[in-house]
């Protein structure tokens, strides 16, 4: 049995064009279980007994050489499902690592290999002669373009059917979002993080991390809730913000000590959003001597 903390822990890729996208090994079980992925891997059967790169219908009859590439398919997946079983385990106790997943193909593409081989030379009787190693390496590379079009474009629909964002729907209170099957109250919200396909929830007292949208969250508040200094943070009034500068950039100081960055493009917007909003109590600390609010300018 695998351990929940394992199941549920992120991988982290980067693909062939060294995009980044993640995803844990429970997502991954219901993703290659799903019709969606039985239905691909079908087609890629198809595809390779149509084209026959190895020419395979030379030495053999036909009927005898499909059964070899669903052979070589299903060696592929299971090495493939091993290796990220093994990867995630490890990235579980190391840490964040980042792996291309094109090295996963290529294991999976060798265990393949060593299929297809032993079974060309036993119903071909001998008669099948090994590649050489040019065909070899472009098949190599038609694997891992395969196993790119799978993570690129077959498995993000798969993985909206199998844990669709939720969002709150025109019952739900105005004073709480649905965050997966969490109803988190506004008044106990600080912030929330975006974290490539997850988001980082902060509270008062309580914090968890969920598959979800930043966008899907953000469409569940209003202006008067928080706002979005950065593409990838929401900060809530409950935060307590106030501007401040690290180096030459500024940042968000929240009232827990967090520091949260500003994009470049937002600063107007967020200095005027602290400045109409900005009423809670530690706000008379900066009161002049007058009694006048100081307005919330950047330090000098």
């Amino acid at each position: 049995m695998l351990k929940r903390e394992t199941l549920c822990h992120e991988v982290h890729f980067r693909d062939v064009f060294c995009r980044p996208f993640s995803f844990t090994l429970a997502e991954y079980k219901l993703c290659v279980s799903h019709p969606n992925t039985y239905q691909f891997s079908a087609l890629i059967v198809v595809i390779l007994f149509g084209v026959d790169p190895h020419g395979f219908r030379d030495v053999m009859p036909a009927w005898e050489a499909l059964p070899i590439w669903i052979a070589a398919v299903v060696a592929f997946m299971t090495t493939s499902c091993a290796v990220f079983l093994l990867l995630a385990s490890f990235t579980f106790r190391v840490g964040k690592i980042r792996v291309f997943s094109w090295m996963i193909s290529l294991v999976g593409f060798l265990a393949a290999t060593v299929v297809v081989e032993y079974l060309a030379g036993i119903h071909s009787d001998g008669a099948y002669v090994n590649n050489t190693w040019q065909q070899t390496c472009f098949f190599a590379l038609t694997v891992i373009m395969i196993e790119t079009i799978y993570f690129r474009f077959v498995m993000p629909p798969i993985q909206m059917k199998v844990a669709p964002p939720k969002t709150v729907g025109p019952s739900e209170p105005a004073g709480a979002i649905k965050i997966g099957p969490r109803e988190v109250r506004l008044e106990t919200l600080l912030y929330i993080v975006s974290e490539e396909h997850y988001v980082r929830v902060v509270m008062r007292h309580d914090k968890f991390i969920h598959r979800a949208r930043l966008l899907d969250l953000t469409a569940q508040t209003g202006p008067e809730h928080g706002f979005q200094p950065h593409r990838s943070w929401w900060i809530s009034i409950n935060a307590k913000p106030r501007i401040d500068r690290s180096g030459i950039k500024p940042v968000l100081i929240l009232s827990d000590g967090t520091t949260s960055p500003i994009a470049r493009g937002r600063f107007k917007e967020t200095q005027d959003w602290i400045d109409a909003h900005a009423n809670w109590d530690s706000h008379a600390e900066n009161q002049d001597q007058t009694g006048e609010p100081t307005k919330h300018a950047l330090p000098r």
